[in-house]
């Protein structure tokens, strides 16, 4: 993982990829997963991500991973949470203190994260993680995902594609074949929905053409 290139781009606050509100595909689909609301849910590589709010807002106990400190926290300044924090080994744990659904965030390299101290986990959402990753790192990092959901559990994946010679990312290309050969042999896969970006974003990517994949992965 580039930890050091994220770090560089917290420092001068180059967050392009974070959003204000919570993701559209996040809202539309993860309904879709028919969860009970108290199942546990994993965010990796969760920035100080409103999906997060999202996600607790359901009923959810949350759990982020997230390397960068100053994402953590200023995840929880900016939405008034209140928090302690522990070490733990490398990892340092951030805990909400409100009245809210169980909230944590475990500021730590999820490719080296003992599953004991992320907890039971049902279900995970995966909008930046996977994408942010240069190939070499993604098998681990779908094992380390494997390895802390529930045998039974269940994500929502999204991922970018285009022609992958155009950029070098983060973020990356990563296509269907190559999110089967990830998580295929724990999950089954759903493309639910596969759109071109516009023009702007495209722009922005500096590609010719772009599309988003948002994926429903379901235990075998």
């Amino acid at each position: 993982m580039k930890q050091a290139f994220w770090q560089a781009r917290w420092g001068a606050s180059q967050i392009g990829f974070h959003q204000d509100e919570p993701n559209s595909a996040l809202r539309r689909f993860w309904g879709d997963l028919e969860l009970d609301a108290a199942t546990p849910v994993l965010v990796p590589l969760c920035g100080k991500s409103t999906d997060l709010l999202f996600l607790r807002g359901l009923g959810h106990p949350v759990v982020g991973v997230e390397f960068v400190h100053r994402a953590v926290e200023e995840f929880f300044a900016e939405n008034h949470i209140p928090f302690g924090r522990q070490p733990e080994g490398a990892a340092t744990v951030f805990t909400a203190s409100d009245s809210g659904p169980p909230l944590r965030l475990i500021c730590a390299d999820i490719l080296d994260l003992d599953p004991v101290l992320v907890g039971p986990i049902g279900a995970f959402y995966d909008r930046a993680a996977l994408v942010a990753l240069p190939p070499q790192t993604r098998p681990a990092y779908a094992a380390a995902i494997g390895a802390m959901i529930d045998q039974a559990g269940c994500g929502l994946l999204l991922s970018f594609e285009y022609p992958q010679t155009q950029r070098d990312g983060p973020p990356f290309s990563v296509e269907a074949p190559l999110v089967e050969r990830l998580f295929g042999g724990r999950f089954s896969l759903h493309c639910c929905e596969r759109t071109v970006l516009p023009a702007e974003d495209v722009a922005r990517f500096e590609v010719s053409t772009c599309a988003e994949a948002v994926y429903l992965l379901r235990a075998h």
